[in-house]
């Protein structure tokens, strides 16, 4: 028992408090974005499953980040799948590098909240444009993804009245 709550006393000191929203800006004006490029793709299509009806597009992401001392490094991947009621009819994954020049510091906890509202923002045209092209090189209906692909609690929420 003495074990567990020391394990449960550290788990409290590593936890940081959360990046105030000025604290935020400041690290955001720090970041110069010097290149996005991609870093991977790769694109599949099954041509008897993509005329069925009903296919459900859906898009997973995932990213990390790294800083070297004045270089910001953040890769963001994309997974479009395209799905008939049996099986994959496409499939569209795509990694994008972001580099970034920095005039100080990055604090911890920036990136947890840069991944849910500012990398999207940055990366989304660039995927949407990677999707339309991949999707009508394929000799199928281009595919154009709607500009909002992310759920409602990453966006803003509306000023009041």
């Amino acid at each position: 028992m003495a074990g567990k709550r020391k394990s449960e006393a550290a788990k409290e000191l590593i936890t940081l408090p959360p990046l105030s929203p000025a604290d935020y800006q400041a690290a955001l004006e720090a970041l110069i974005l010097n290149n996005i490029c991609i870093e991977s793709l790769s694109a599949r299509c099954d041509r008897s499953k993509i005329d069925q009806p009903n296919i459900n597009i859906n898009v997973k992401t995932r990213a990390m980040a790294e800083q070297a001392c004045d270089r910001y490094t953040v890769i963001c991947g994309y997974l479009l799948e395209g799905k008939s009621e049996d099986a994959e009819a496409l499939s569209i994954e795509v990694a994008f590098r972001l580099e970034f020049g920095c005039t100080k510091l990055i604090p911890e906890g920036f990136f947890e909240i840069y991944k849910d509202t500012s990398l999207p923002v940055t990366t989304l045209p660039y995927l949407r444009e990677i999707v339309a092209s991949m999707t009508s090189r394929m000799n199928i209906p281009a595919l154009t993804l709607p500009y909002t692909i992310f759920p409602p609690a990453i966006r803003s929420p509306a000023p009041p009245a």
